[in-house]
């Protein structure tokens, strides 16, 4: 008898501590599960990825809260985070459709709460890419994108470090600052970590080339990165292609141009990608209408108006592309001067001006 009172006292004790501990659980916070997605198309499920830099990422995979496993950067292709505040993801959201100063208020938000450290990171490097966009509309805001990711930059641990070296040479570029440009891809391509930058990088200095008129020379860049990208890194793949038809178009290689281009065109559903492609067959048009109109104007005002339908692409469909949209409003505008259609051009123009008066085509216009 005695023996089953204790047990049941020994019972009754096991089942008050079971309780206590099963309410601690439930106060405690969860472990992040994280998941991770390699170079080599695996999944790493249910890992806590402790801290991520430049380099590498460090992995918690069974949950002790220390890192035990580590990952080159070049082996990771993305990570999806676990536990994102809802300020974030709103961020996100807001990003992809172009509302950039909302999103850089939800950004900001999302850095107030705190948690963990990947939300500063990422908030801040695409704080600043907010920046970079509307500067793309406005160039005068151009400085203040150089201060998002030059503040990025003070932290070497953050993973987007080389990107934002990437994207203040595009600034550089855009502002025509070519010396600084070339020095910043130069040293990407020398110096970053990950494979795909390196590669970016060189797109970069492939641009470069391209404003400096030599073409050739660009053309054989963007062929050394459409070789690297081709099975490793598609979207990298698909620009340098789009580059590469922009340098056959400026040596008059005008069918391998739309050949790369159509193809672009009947492959991919990424957004930007599109927009760069229709508006770089549009210059293909452009540019053959116009060697056609100094050599027989009867046929030029076909290829015009082939010209024309790859602009109002852009500018009907891809209006959030602002670099893209502004340079398609001048470019239709001047083929409808050119299929003889003066008020449509103004029109067109006008709203360049409304829209886009601070870029060099709305410039070109005033010059015009």
């Amino acid at each position: 008898m005695k023996r089953t009172h204790l047990c049941a006292v020994v019972g009754l004790i096991l089942g008050l501590v079971s309780a206590e501990l099963a309410a601690q659980d439930d106060t405690a916070p969860a472990r992040p599960r994280d998941i991770v997605r390699t170079a080599d198309r695996k999944i790493l499920p249910n890992v806590t990825v402790i801290s991520e830099t430049p380099t590498e990422v460090m992995l918690d995979t069974t949950g002790d809260g220390k890192a035990d496993k580590t990952l080159d950067q070049n082996e990771v292709k993305d990570i999806q985070y676990d536990q994102a505040p809802n300020e974030y993801v709103q961020a996100v959201a807001l990003y992809r459709v172009s509302n950039y100063d909302k999103a850089i208020e939800m950004f900001n938000q999302a850095t107030a709460k705190g948690g963990r450290r990947w939300i500063k990171d990422y908030s801040t490097y695409y704080t600043a890419m907010c920046q970079a966009r509307k500067a793309e509309a406005d160039p005068t805001l151009a400085p203040v994108a150089v201060r998002a990711f030059e503040e990025l930059l003070k932290n070497p641990n953050n993973r987007w470090r080389d990107d934002a070296r990437y994207e203040l040479g595009q600034i550089q570029l855009a502002r025509g600052d070519r010396a600084a440009a070339k020095t910043t891809f130069e040293t990407l391509t020398a110096s970053a970590h990950r494979e795909e930058m390196k590669l970016t990088a060189s797109v970069g200095l492939a641009a470069l080339l391209m404003a400096e008129n030599k073409p050739a020379e660009a053309l054989q860049r963007y062929n050394t990165v459409v070789q690297g990208a081709e099975k490793k890194f598609p979207e990298l793949y698909l620009t340098a292609t789009v580059g590469k038809a922009q340098a056959h178009t400026a040596l008059g290689e005008y069918t391998s141009a739309e050949e790369f281009l159509k193809k672009i065109l009947d492959s991919e559903e990424d957004r930007t990608l599109r927009a760069k492609a229709h508006l770089a067959l549009g210059d293909c048009y452009y540019v053959q209408a116009t060697a056609q109109e100094a050599k027989d104007p009867k046929d030029a005002p076909a290829v015009f108006k082939e010209a024309l339908n790859q602009y109002l692409w852009v500018i009907v469909v891809y209006s959030d592309e602002k670099a893209e949209y502004a340079k398609s409003l001048y470019y239709a505008g001047e083929c409808w001067k050119k299929l003889d259609e003066p008020l449509k051009a103004r029109e067109l123009h006008n709203e360049l001006r409304s829209k886009f008066g601070t870029t060099k085509w709305a410039g070109m216009v005033r010059g015009g």
